[in-house]
């Protein structure tokens, strides 16, 4: 059914004259919200010009103020369980905002530095799916505990955010063959992700080693532009004695009987 009236809307707080308006999208929680993407890179201006409405258009904010000065946002998409959560993409990568768009932080972690320019979720999976400009498509599985971010949870010395129910199955080999279940064909797949449960954790200080200690104590030093000393052989000794840390994660039943314990290494800074 076309519409029969429309309203031009000129109220766009900072948005330059003749911007293109690269993306719309309404909210899933709110009639009266929405967003828009605002593009004036042929004019040279590169900065990103991202505006929300709570009122059905009649007033504008731009929730744009921490990203980047320098990089045009193309696309915008709003997380189906919490409505604080954004997601926007950018000249330069993607990033999200836990609270509405009042902070954005970058997301990398194997994402090139590229210009994203649709967005999508797999609401089933939680996935993050882009469509970027050049370098094909990106998914970060499971972004659910992105919910979970907020200042209580990076105040405890660890944590341990929810973790996603894994399947319980038997592998198979389609036609008694490895990876494709056919035969003849020749197009691209990609393989699936590891089977099993993920663990996503918080660490709010590195585990650091002796030697990495001394490597901070000494880069400090030379900053300070004070004297740096070789360290004796006991010290040495000890450095190359020391075990590497590890962190212990044990895994129990609904009784509480531990099933497993799992050693692995923290992540490197």
């Amino acid at each position: 059914m076309a519409a029969q009236t429309g309203n031009k809307m000129d109220n766009l707080p900072g948005v330059p004259e003749r911007s293109y308006v690269h993306q719309v999208i309404a909210s899933q929680f709110d009639k009266n919200t929405a967003y828009v993407c605002y593009n004036h890179h042929r004019y040279g201006d590169f900065k990103p010009y991202l505006l929300k409405t709570t009122d059905g258009g009649k007033t504008w904010t731009s929730i744009a103020a921490t990203l980047p000065e320098r990089g045009s946002v193309y696309s915008i998409a709003e997380d189906h369980v919490d409505r604080n959560l954004l997601f926007c993409g950018t000249e330069f990568g993607v990033f999200f905002s836990p609270d509405g768009g009042d902070n954005w932080v970058q997301l990398k972690s194997g994402l090139p530095t590229i210009a994203v320019r649709d967005i999508e979720i797999q609401r089933r999976e939680n996935d993050l799916v882009l469509g970027t400009f050049g370098r094909g498509f990106y998914v970060l599985d499971n972004y659910a505990p992105l919910r979970n971010l907020n200042s209580e949870a990076f105040e405890k010395t660890a944590n341990i955010f929810p973790i996603k129910d894994s399947w319980l199955f038997i592998p198979n080999k389609p036609l008694g063959l490895r990876d494709k279940g056919h035969l003849g064909s020749s197009y691209y797949a990609a393989p699936n992700p590891p089977v099993g449960a993920v663990f996503t954790y918080w660490l709010k200080e590195d585990i650091k080693t002796l030697k990495a200690k001394r490597q901070a104590d000494e880069k400090a030093k030379l900053e300070k532009k004070e004297t740096v000393y070789y360290p004796d052989i006991e010290a040495l000794r000890k450095e190359d004695d020391q075990p590497e840390p590890y962190l212990l994660f044990t895994v129990t039943d609904a009784s509480g009987d531990v099933v497993r314990h799992i050693k692995t290494r923290p992540p490197k800074a």
